[in-house]
């Protein structure tokens, strides 16, 4: 287990006392100081894994403390804290690079889940840094991996757009890897050192969507104990990414675009007005021409999303990228899974993979090769290879369906078959879709997919 330091300021010795007391339930060091300059000679002598820090702190400003912070170290997440409940405070914070933001009092066990997930921003923080060090250019898009023309072509897109605030608008099959379309386009932006924010749209309820979208005022619903921020706000400066848009409502699609064409909007329950600067890209594996002729997206919400289009094509479109992206995976799964670096794949095997139909594209493929590192079963891709003649036999069943229910039942029958494969562990057959466990939920409950326990 990675041990984790995390630094406390605040000049109320009881508040350390207490909030050290918490964190220590969970394994962590925990550091506690009174002052902000004290606190920069510690983040500067010793190796801090995350800072809760109060908004007002003698010796300096804790905004100033902050923006100081994320100047020095952008990788070191910032959790603030205040009794004063002030939103303006939170807002500051927000835009000054603060993770998140908490207001007197709050219960352990929401001190927890925040601190925890912060240290995963912070890991994936890391993670983008070595990327980038890796990658040796800001403008080497080497995570797009394949050099098949499809490809070459989209790279080049990626590349003139990225540095703009254009809109952005990604079309493809689910697995092709639009979510990394996407954090290329940010992180090769000069937006660069904000939030990039994920929204997935298809996770959530079109009240709790509206909330998580634009926030909401407290006792605007029942259970809003507190005044929320929105993603729009969270991201301002950065990037906002609505992944699967087209399952976004008729309503709420008019307050998007209210909210993209006047850069204002408001939170629920609430009737002040908030501005936000964010760049917007979105993403939809539906064909939304079609969803505005049956009336269920807006076209001039469309229009507004559609100002670049980036169509990225299926995996059985490029074949001649398969290769080249079985080798890459293998050598990305060796590294993290160092005994297992005895694994390899022959050219017979890569060859297999080449003429298979890849119904889940890239991610089918990666989660693939994981599985053969994991294992140490090379001859898992013989499996998958002999499937291919059941999948293209299921797939001309399919045809003889309209669309709407070959896509209904060709997801229903992928879903059920990963679900049976890891014997229904929800979170396990997630990850190996390569969607959220809020996602799968959703869609067994759409696809009257009944949980096996």
């Amino acid at each position: 287990m990675k041990h984790v330091t995390v630094l406390v300021i605040d000049d109320e010795e009881n508040m350390c006392t207490t909030l050290k007391a918490i964190l220590e339930t969970q394994k962590y060091s925990v550091t506690t100081c009174g002052d902000a300059r004290a606190a920069l000679k510690i983040v500067e002598n010793e190796a801090v894994n995350l800072i809760i820090s109060d908004v007002r702190l003698p010796g300096k400003d804790g905004i100033k403390f902050l923006a100081e912070v994320k100047e020095k170290y952008p990788s070191i997440p910032v959790v603030m804290i205040s009794a004063y409940g002030n939103m303006k405070s939170a807002v500051d914070a927000m835009k000054r690079g603060a993770y998140d933001y908490l207001a007197k009092p709050f219960n352990p066990d929401e001190l927890i889940v925040t601190v925890n997930k912060a240290l995963e921003y912070e890991n994936l923080m890391l993670e983008n840094i070595s990327l980038k060090n890796e990658m040796g250019s800001r403008y080497n898009l080497a995570d797009i991996i394949g050099e098949s023309e499809e490809l070459r072509k989209l790279k080049d897109t990626v590349a003139k757009v990225a540095p703009t605030d254009a809109t952005v608008f990604i079309e493809g099959e689910s697995g092709v890897g639009k979510e990394l379309v996407a954090h290329s386009l940010h992180y090769h932006s000069k937006r660069i050192g904000k939030p990039f924010i994920d929204v997935n749209c298809a996770a959530f309820t079109e009240s709790l969507l509206e909330s998580e979208l634009f926030g909401h005022e407290k006792g605007a619903f029942t259970g809003a104990d507190r005044q929320k921020l929105g993603k729009f706000e969270a991201a301002d400066g950065g990037t906002l990414y609505l992944d699967e848009i087209g399952d976004m409502s008729l309503a709420l699609q008019s307050k998007v675009l209210r909210g993209l064409q006047e850069r204002v909007f408001f939170r629920v329950g609430g009737n002040d007005p908030v501005t936000t600067d964010v760049r917007i890209v979105a993403a939809t594996n539906k064909n939304l021409r079609e969803e505005i002729e049956k009336g269920n997206f807006r076209e001039d919400l469309f229009y507004r999303l559609n100002v670049i289009n980036l169509k990225i094509p299926p995996l059985r479109e490029r074949p001649d990228d398969i290769r080249q992206l079985a080798e890459s995976f293998l050598t990305e799964f060796k590294r993290k899974f160092p005994d297992r670096k005895e694994i390899e794949i022959s050219e017979e095997q890569l060859k297999r993979l080449e003429t298979h139909h890849w119904p889940g594209n890239v991610r089918e493929l990666r989660n693939l090769i994981e599985r053969v590192v994991i294992l140490g079963e090379e001859n898992e891709i013989d499996h998958i290879a002999e499937a291919g003649d059941t999948t293209g036999n299921e797939l001309a069943m399919l045809k003889l369906r309209s669309l709407k229910e070959a896509v209904h039942e060709f997801k229903k029958m992928m879903i059920v078959d990963v679900l049976e494969s890891t014997k229904w562990r929800v979170n396990k057959a997630a990850d190996r879709l390569g969607i959220s466990r809020h996602t799968l939920r959703y869609q067994m409950e759409s696809l009257e997919i009944e949980e096996h326990h």
